[in-house]
């Protein structure tokens, strides 16, 4: 399933006044320019289900978990007919890594305290 962004960027503020070189231009304080607004909890809702349909015409499901060393949160796609993993974020090497620098800095807190 591909997400991506179809809206076009608009500038958060536009340059106002002549370009000329007696200073710098000033940004508009216009309220807000390019701010998007908060979906309805239906739309927030029917896009959900809209996403949960797509998975699972492509047999995939999405797992959310906390890792209990880190405590990160950790996003797992898996394969609903197999059951395998088809991708992770962070990855297990990722969390191994974090695992190890807690562990460090652990050791050296306890070092610096003695």
């Amino acid at each position: 399933m591909l997400i991506q962004n179809i809206g076009n960027a608009v500038p958060v503020a536009q340059m106002t006044g002549p370009i000329s070189s007696d200073g710098p231009r000033v940004a508009s304080s216009s309220p807000q320019v390019g701010v998007t607004p908060q979906p309805s909890e239906s739309q927030l809702k029917g896009a959900v289900d809209s996403m949960n349909s797509a998975m699972r015409q492509a047999h995939q499901s999405l797992e959310f978990t906390i890792d209990a060393a880190s405590h990160t949160t950790v996003i797992k796609m898996k394969d609903t007919e197999t059951g395998q993993l088809i991708s992770q974020f962070p990855s297990e090497a990722a969390l191994a890594i974090s695992h190890s620098i807690e562990q460090l800095q652990a050791g050296a807190l306890l070092k610096q305290k003695a």
